[in-house]
């Protein structure tokens, strides 16, 4: 069993892989694109440059869905820059190299405190996405059912403890965030498991299909949601 996103499942199927997904943590995108503090408007982009990681990334798909949801052609409007890492293309952004970027809490708060303009919150857009899943193999499946169950009801008494144990949570999310900055762990407790982790991790069919609207197949081909359903039941 792996966590990774959606569309490795799905490139993987696609290269002939036995991947199925039985369970999710993220269904949209925990994104934020925020722009130079002069820029307080989307439309404002137009003919500027939007710094994503790599092209093919779960941040420039994010860009590209969340800009043209917004009413922007990511490929005629902007000029998408693949920067690197979220502290490259901060770092752009602050030398005025890109107008704007995406980023994920608790840089969030940062971002704000810095004048930045927060232009689409994507949470709030909640477009189906699969980012973050579960993936295992049939043949795993088939052979090892009783172990996978347990695996998924760990997850669930995770996805509990994370949603209901607030202090306990914000001390694990010191430590493997790595600072003591209160204001930032609560943007990053209130961002990500009170507003975007799902209570029940089921995959998201449209999601996926977000993933493999180009291509003539069914989301149902990529999961196996019995898992989660049998806790849930």
């Amino acid at each position: 069993m792996v966590l990774a996103d959606g569309s490795a499942a799905v490139a993987g199927n696609l290269a002939g892989a036995d991947i199925v997904i039985i369970a999710s943590l993220l269904n949209t995108f925990p994104y934020s694109l925020i722009s130079l503090p002069e820029i307080k408007r989307v439309e404002q982009l137009v003919g500027g440059k939007v710094a994503v990681s790599r092209f093919g990334s779960a941040t420039d798909l994010s860009v590209r869905m969340a800009l043209a949801k917004v009413g922007l052609n990511p490929d005629k409007d902007v000029t998408l820059l693949q920067i690197g890492a979220q502290t490259a293309r901060v770092a752009a952004l602050q030398t005025k190299n890109v107008q704007a970027t995406i980023i994920t809490p608790p840089f969030t708060l940062t971002a704000r405190k810095m004048g930045y303009t927060t232009l689409i919150d994507m949470a709030q857009l909640n477009i189906p996405f699969e980012l973050t899943a579960l993936l295992t193999t049939k043949v795993f499946i088939r052979s090892q059912r009783d172990v996978i169950n347990l695996v998924v009801k760990s997850l669930v008494e995770s996805i509990h403890f994370y949603k209901t144990e607030k202090e306990p949570s914000i001390k694990i999310l010191s430590r493997y965030l790595q600072t003591t900055d209160r204001e930032a762990l609560e943007e990053t407790y209130r961002e990500i498991a009170l507003k975007v982790i799902p209570e029940k991790p089921y995959p998201t069919l449209p999601g996926l299909q977000t993933i493999i609207d180009e291509l003539a197949i069914k989301p149902e081909d990529f999961v196996d949601m019995s898992f989660v359903k049998k806790l849930d039941d």
